[in-house]
Parts: structure tokens; sequence; C-alpha cells
């Protein structure tokens, strides 16, 4: 959507007061939308408190009828020669069958072995008729572990692996991960007394009818419903998946109710849900699920081709108690029995820090080919916990001289690689004397590669004629590699953070003013830091959704900024265009997050710190609007001096900002709804508030660089009414 109203007053804000007349219109701003990529820091990964956000995540979920879903995720296709209902009549299938539907009125805990049971003699069936060792393995989740965020241990009801020599209660990675199936218990068992043999006889003539979304068979839609706990509850496991698998492209999980299975598909554009099928009526539709899954390839399940993944490392098997033993007073959030598990992780367990340091360290040993340059991944410096999004994923690799970064971004942004070498290129070019300083503060590319689309995506919307295309979206995998940095964490000192965020300023000012490149995610992780000698250079990094501000550009499908750090106007309105005075306001609330809640290199989490409420918040531009009326706590003790000299004038400059647009724009509201044919004489129509502090860019900008380095010249010959300033205190001017 392009904004076309109110643009006098946004071409005024983005035009830099010396340029020749007014920049071409920026492209809009990525809509906003409250997902779990929002909180990309945050250290709180409850998946409850995540269920909300999640629910955004999943709200244009696509439905696919069960035989459509196996043909283009899995590209499965029925005829294969392989007799399915001679399996699904064997004896022993069946005997397996109907063990598995007396359990349905029983406890759920008590029907994921029988299930894997079933499952793993009909793949083990499918594997001899075609002539091949079985290749797919289901487990139960007392062989199930995961090794999940934070050190936790998740335990699915059912995951498919590729090998079935692990010990039983190994930590898996999520690599080793195939597909998950939870469990939902349901009041009426679907088929739970039905004969399996009579149910599956006229198989061949039903498939397909046994889809619960009968609407399916009119045509693919989008769906807004149907999104409950349990759905919410599968989708915190495709978040683990990409979490601890930025190099995947999708994910595939699954549900079953009662005998009702139900599949979802997950990438970094969306999700897709299959129609629910009954096995007990109809086995054949489970043979087929089991004979596409079975032929998958590492890339096929959404496993990067270019990437050596690591493996488990198998364990001695803990001496304590499974956590879903039965041990009284202790119940799961599903209401299971738990014996050592809290919190999703085990506790008492004295292998518990081998499995940690072994296998919680996910990338460590792997290797990754970029440019012909093999590198060797090693620790993990940053990852977004994102469902939706570009997933960024940061890691340490050739023994920590460089790092490898991976993204999704959409494949129609400019890549970042591009922008940085244009700047690059400025910095060493005629005019080097003035801007070649300008190099230190930008990372240093060692190698970069984009890989397109290798996931099923493209056929799922195929079948989708009735959708615009345009709006779904679509994201690449784009591999960087960089010289190693610091990270802003690491700053102990006032000084040393005020020299670091005026580095930052001057090179966002820099970019916007002589490269005409607006970064648009200002954010703490986006500010690093290097050293020459004893002093500290700030670096920018990740241009992943900067823009050229002299080409229009197409109308992203979603804002993935950190919210925390957004200005509040774009939290607000989906259509405002995004300026450089956005980027400068989120420079002040990084300042403000770092200095609240940093001290001696950590963040301080405890309940009743400052922001605190920030973290999970849905209505976190009430909290901010709010902090600039009044300010809600101090800096930590190391940072305690730059209240009154930096927080204190920055949140009043950013209040008269605020106070000043919201008049104004209700002065335009009103005019604009005035009936002009009236033959009244119309009021006069309101002017933008030039007089405000705020008026253009450069006066905001130098309002910031005056409060991060009062001693130093003003760069690029910013001129500005000194009574703007009035408000710094002394010494700052």
């Amino acid at each position: 959507m392009v904004v076309t109203q109110n643009m006098d007053a946004a071409e005024r804000l983005s035009t830099p007061p010396n340029c020749p007349g007014p920049l071409p219109s920026l492209s809009t701003s990525e809509p906003f939308s409250n997902n779990v990529s929002g909180y990309a820091s945050t250290s709180d990964r409850d998946r409850f408190k995540l269920h909300p956000l999640l629910n955004n995540d999943l709200k244009n979920t696509l439905v696919s009828s069960f035989e459509d879903f196996l043909q283009d995720v899995f590209e499965f296709k029925p005829s294969n020669g392989i007799d399915l209902e001679k399996i699904c009549q064997n004896d022993e299938t069946l005997s397996h069958l109907q063990a598995f539907l007396s359990s349905l009125t029983k406890p759920e805990v008590d029907q994921y072995r029988l299930f894997t049971d079933l499952v793993n003699h009909m793949s083990s069936l499918i594997a001899a008729e075609e002539g091949r060792e079985c290749s797919i393995f289901a487990r139960d989740h007392h062989s199930s572990a995961v090794l999940s965020s934070l050190g936790t241990t998740r335990y699915p009801d059912v995951v498919f692996t590729p090998k079935p020599e692990n010990l039983q209660c190994n930590p898996l990675h999520w690599s080793d991960v195939r597909l998950v199936l939870e469990f939902k218990q349901c009041s009426t068992p679907s088929g739970g007394s039905s004969a399996p043999s009579n149910a599956s006889t006229g198989s061949k003539h039903r498939h397909g009818a046994s889809t619960s979304d009968n609407a399916l068979n009119e045509s693919p839609r989008t769906q807004t419903s149907k999104i409950n706990q349990d759905t919410l509850q599968l989708a915190t496991y495709a978040l683990e998946s990409f979490y601890h698998g930025p190099y995947r492209s999708h994910v595939v999980h699954g549900m079953i109710q009662g005998s009702t299975l139900e599949l979802w598909y997950y990438d970094r554009v969306g999700a897709v849900r299959s129609g629910g099928v009954n096995f007990a009526e109809d086995l054949v539709l489970l043979a087929q699920f089991l004979t596409a899954i079975a032929h998958l390839s590492e890339t096929s399940w959404g496993l990067h081709p270019r990437i050596n993944y690591p493996r488990s490392t198998p364990l001695p098997q803990p001496p304590c108690p499974h956590p879903r033993s039965r041990i009284p007073n202790s119940t799961d959030e599903k209401g299971s029995s738990l014996g050592t598990k809290r919190n999703g992780s085990l506790r008492g367990s004295s292998h518990q820090s081998a499995r940690e340091s072994q296998l919680d360290k996910p990338f460590g040993g792997a290797t990754i080919t970029i440019q012909d340059r093999t590198f060797v991944l090693g620790d993990c410096v940053f990852r977004q916990y994102a469902l939706v999004g570009r997933g960024t994923c940061v890691i340490e690799a050739d023994g920590g001289t460089v790092v490898v970064k991976l993204s999704w971004p959409e494949n129609t942004r400019t890549p970042e690689y591009e922008f940085l070498e244009r700047a690059y290129t400025s910095a060493e070019g005629i005019r080097r004397w003035k801007y070649e300083h300008m190099k230190d503060h930008l990372p240093v590319l060692e190698a970069k590669e984009d890989f397109g689309e290798w996931g099923p995506r493209s056929r799922i919307l195929a079948r989708r004629s009735t959708l615009d295309l345009s709006r779904m979206g679509s994201r690449i995998l784009r591999v960087t590699v960089y010289q190693k940095l610091e990270r802003m964490i690491e700053l102990r000192t006032a000084d040393d953070l005020m020299s670091v965020m005026g580095d930052i300023a001057l090179c966002h000012r820099w970019l916007y003013r002589v490269m005409g490149i607006l970064h648009r995610d200002i954010s703490m992780n986006n500010i690093m830091f290097g050293r020459n000698g004893a002093k500290v250079i700030g670096v920018l990094i990740d241009y992943d959704l900067a823009i050229d501000i002299n080409k229009p550009s197409r109308t992203s499908l979603e804002r993935t900024g950190v919210r925390r750090f957004m200005a509040v106007d774009l939290m607000e309105d989906t259509r405002m265009l995004h300026h450089a005075r956005h980027d400068m306001e989120s420079m002040f609330w990084v300042l403000v997050w770092f200095t609240f809640r940093h001290q001696d290199g950590k963040e301080i989490r405890a309940a009743g710190r400052p922001l605190e409420d920030w973290i999970t918040t849905t209505v976190l531009k009430d909290l901010k609007r709010s902090f600039l009326t009044k300010i809600n706590g101090a800096p930590t003790a190391p940072f305690a001096g730059l209240e009154d000299s930096c927080i204190v004038p920055l949140n009043r400059l950013f209040s008269l900002e605020h106070v000043a647009l919201g008049d104004y724009d209700r002065s335009v509201k009103k005019w604009d709804g005035y009936d002009h044919g009236a033959g009244l004489e119309p009021p006069k129509k309101p002017a933008f508030p030039r007089e405000a502090v705020f008026y253009d860019d450069s006066s905001m900008w130098i309002v910031l660089w005056k409060v991060f380095k009062p001693a130093d010249p003003i760069e690029f010959d910013d001129v500005c009414n000194s009574a703007r300033l009035g408000f710094l205190p002394p010494g700052r001017l």
C-alpha cells in the first residue's frame, strides 16, 4: 500500500535541509505484526507467553486437503506401484491398529507407544515391499527427548527420526528430528470401537472422503480460525526447529486427535494445514503418509544441502526416572504426571551438565561452504526466536575470527552486501580524504552467497490461483561472513557507551545524507564495536531492512524489527513511512534499554526490574508513550551519570516530537473531514509545525550528536537554530 496522504509533511521529514528539493518518496514501512520475531532477543521464551504472538503468525494459514498436502509438501505420487491395501490388511497391522484404538479411552500418555508400534510396523512392511531398508523411525516420549533453548529438554509425544539406533533418553539435536506428532485427547474417540478390518475394506473408494474439512473439496483457502492451544503448542515445536536450525527452509509437524491425523507445514512465510483424516476408517491414507516421508531426502525435509550438520552423540542413560514417570504431586501442562521434569528440563541427573555442554551447541563442528570457502562453525552469538520472518542467526566460525550470518530476508529486498559494497566504494573514492574513516564504522565482509527456494512453497501456492500470490511473499536464505566484532553488551563504562553511540549516530547520518541509505533496524543486536588500542569504535551492522531512499521499492508484508527499539509512530500506524527520525528514536530506546538493564557485561534479569514488562507485552506502544511522559526506573550504577546528561534531554526531545506531531495529525484529519462543498468558508489548512524542535532530521541528529559527543565538532556542515537545543543541559553545546 503506497501512502499518499500527508505527503507534504512526509517529504519535509525525509529531506535533508541542504539537499536541492525533496527526495523521491520512500517505500512504505512494513506493516507491523505482533509476531514472535518482534521479541527477537527476549530471554523469556515461555511458550505459553508466546502463544498470543504465535496466533498472529498463524492467522493467515492456508488450508489444503490431505491428499494435496502429501503431493505438494512431500511430492508423493499415489501410483507408486506398491500395494498399500495389502499392507493395511496385514494381520499384525490390524492387531496394532486395534490395540491403538482400544487405548483411546485411556490416558493420552498410554497411546504413544501403541501408535509408534503401529507406524513402525507399517513402515517396515512398506520398506520391505520396496526392497530397501527402513529409513524413518517413530519414537514415543520415552525416547524423544530433544534439547531445547535455554538448556531445557522438550519431550514431544512422538517424533520421527532417520535412524533408530540412538540410545533412549538421549537428548536429540533438532536437526535429527524430522517430524513431531502431538496427541490431543478427545472426548469421543473416533473409530474407538470399530473393527479395523471392516473399516479399511472400502478404503479404495473413499480416499479423500475422510477429510474432516468438507469445504476443502471446493477450494483451498486462507483460514483465520481453528487456532487453539493445541495448535499453538504444536507451533512451538516448529519454533524450536527453526531456532536450532536457522538453515532450515521448512518443517512439518502433525496432530492426532483420537484416530484423526492432521498435518502442519511451516516455513519462513507462514503455515499450511491439511484437512484431518480418520485412519481408523481409511488406513491407506496413513500408509500413504508413511510412504511419502520415507522417501524424503534431507533437503526435502528443509535441511540445507551445503551445510554438514552436527549429529547427536550417544550419552549414558540417566539414572533418574523419566520425566513422565508417575510421581505424585507433580504434573505437566497436559496433566500427565512428572518425575524430574520442571519447566521443561531435567534435574537431579549427574549427566545433565554433560548433555548441555555437549548438545547445547547445535552448530559446533558443523561446516558450511560459501564461495568455495569452507567455514567450521562454533558457538552461537545470536539467534532470533522466530516462526515467520528473517530468523537471523549469527555463529562464530574458524576459531572465532569471523562470524557467519544466516537470515531469511524477502527475495525482493536489496541484499545488505550491495549496500555495504556501495558504502566501501564511496569511502574509498574521490572524497576519501573526507569519508575514509567511515569504513571503520561498517562491518568487513569476507564472503557472501544467496540460496534460492528449495522447499515446497512454490508447489503449494501453484494450486491457489484465487490467491494474490504477490502478497504471500517469498524468502531466500542469505549467508554472509564478516570479521568478528564485540557485542554492545560488552560495554561496561559510560564513556565507552557514549563513544560507540556517537559513532553509530555519525555512521547512520553519513549513510543517509551521503549514500542515500536508510538503515531502518536500529537495535542492540545491530550495534557492535571494535577496538583501536584502548579506544572503542562503534560499528553499525545488519542492513537486511535497509532501503535506498532514491529508489522506490515494493511494499513489504511485515515489519520485523525488534519491538522494544521501534519508534512509537511505527508501532501505531502501519501506513507510516519510515524516516530517519524513526531510526534516531530507536537509538534512544536502545540507550534506555541498555542503561536500565545492563551491568558488567550482563543483562539483569529479575522480576521487578525496570522495563521488565516490555518483554512480552502486546501493548508496548502504550508503555513507551507512558515512558516519554514520565521516566520509569533509572540506569544501573555504571551508567547512572547518563540519566541527567542523556536520558532526560532525549526523552524530552522525543516527547515534544510526539505531542506536536499528534496535534498536527489531529488538525489534518479535522480539515480533511470538513465539507468543503457546503458553501461555508473552510478553515485554514494546518501548516506543518516548522517551529518544532524536531522539524527536520538534521536538528534531531544534532541533538543526538551533542548528547553523545559534546566535545566533538558537528560534521556534514549541518546548521541548526541553537534555540531548538535550549533544553540540553549546560556543557552540551
